[in-house]
């Protein structure tokens, strides 16, 4: 299983994962053979990319850090979340909290391990599936510091809402591709207040959970919004929930970019780690997040090309790979070996697809 970009090169294949809408119903159910048809109507629906069987790699299983149904639930969930508060009706408490609950429990049948993320969406569903990663992700650094179950409750439960406030901002400006205006980017910045206040207008909802709303966008420098909060000023909630916020905004497509991958975004949290985020939280994403999730295409430093075929637990940078082409992009028998074991490789970059001559080669091999 691999993600390829729907296109031309997605024509033919097998599709791995099956395709769901937020309200939980599948559109495109896994084993399809992706026809012309099918392929315009997902690029319709804004799709851009989909998992694939790997023709060379067969039998490649991308694990998600929750289940299938846990994600489908929770997906479903910020539908009617988000549709209650543009609506005025009330907040559903013991469903976000049943989502959360199933969250933590599918975390922690799989502790210690090596998460990736693997969600599918389409531009219209972006703040839906957003939402999800983002609780996900940041349950995820929670459990790295050692919180306690009913901490990583309500930073589960405000994650998930973290972005309710933007039901309050034109659309137009969040799906914008050209830049904003100052007063434009005010109004964009009034959404983390704007989803505080809905939070804390339902009182079974904790202080805590409403302050991740609020404080997400806050950084150490003072460079965030809306309160310009400083080092020791912002929540550990507010910390964690934006690193997880960046990341998983990074590795999506938008309509003004293409998502990064995820060695590139974690690189750029690097980056940033003790000026814009706290330092140990971005070591603790390194230590727990795939750097290169199964399916990955690796350029390596002898000039072959590999493909991630599973984690090493505790080893995130480190996969197991299948080398499939030797250093002239000729096709070989997969040689797999963890890149732990070869300290004279190292990756030079992740690629979107196999290059050209592999593609020329799989069409001719037929």
């Amino acid at each position: 299983m691999r993600i390829v970009q729907l296109g031309k090169d997605a024509l033919g294949k097998v599709l791995a994962r099956s395709i769901y809408v937020p309200d939980g119903r599948v559109l495109l159910r896994a084993g399809v053979t992706l026809s012309s048809t099918y392929v315009a109507h997902l690029l319709q629906r804004g799709y851009a990319s989909v998992y694939i069987q790997d023709e060379l790699v067969p039998g490649l299983e991308v694990v998600d850090a929750v289940s299938e149904t846990t994600r489908v639930r929770a997906t479903a969930l910020m539908v009617a979340a988000l549709d209650a508060a543009c609506n005025s009706r009330a907040l559903d408490h013991a469903r976000v909290s049943r989502v959360v609950d199933d969250i933590l429990a599918d975390l922690h049948k799989e502790a210690g391990f090596v998460f990736e993320l693997t969600s599918l969406r389409s531009a219209d569903e972006y703040s839906f599936v957003h939402s999800v990663n983002v609780s996900v992700l940041s349950v995820i650094l929670g459990q790295s510091i050692f919180m306690g179950y009913r901490d990583l409750k309500q930073l589960g439960m405000g994650a998930l809402l973290h972005d309710l406030g933007k039901i309050k901002v034109p659309a137009e400006l969040l799906q914008r591709k050209g830049g904003l205006s100052p007063e434009e980017f005010e109004l964009v910045k009034a959404h983390a207040t704007l989803g505080f206040d809905i939070i804390r207008s339902h009182p079974e909802f904790s202080t805590m959970a409403a302050h991740v709303a609020l404080q997400h966008h806050e950084r150490l420098d003072g460079s965030g919004y809306p309160r310009g909060l400083r080092h020791g000023e912002i929540l550990a909630f507010g910390l964690i929930t934006g690193i997880a916020d960046v990341y998983d905004a990074l590795v999506s497509n938008r309509p003004y970019r293409p998502g990064f991958h995820p060695s590139e975004a974690i690189q750029q949290l690097v980056q940033g780690a003790g000026t814009l985020f706290d330092e140990n939280l971005v070591r603790k994403l390194m230590e727990t997040m795939a750097v290169y999730p199964v399916g990955s295409i690796l350029w390596l430093s002898d000039n072959t090309v590999a493909v991630a075929v599973r984690q090493q637990r505790s080893l995130p940078a480190h996969p197991v790979v299948a080398v499939i082409a030797d250093p002239t992009h000729a096709l070989i028998t997969p040689c797999e070996f963890g890149l732990d074991a070869r300290p004279d490789l190292y990756v030079i970059a992740a690629l979107p697809d196999y290059p050209d001559r592999v593609k020329e080669q799989l069409v001719a091999n037929g």
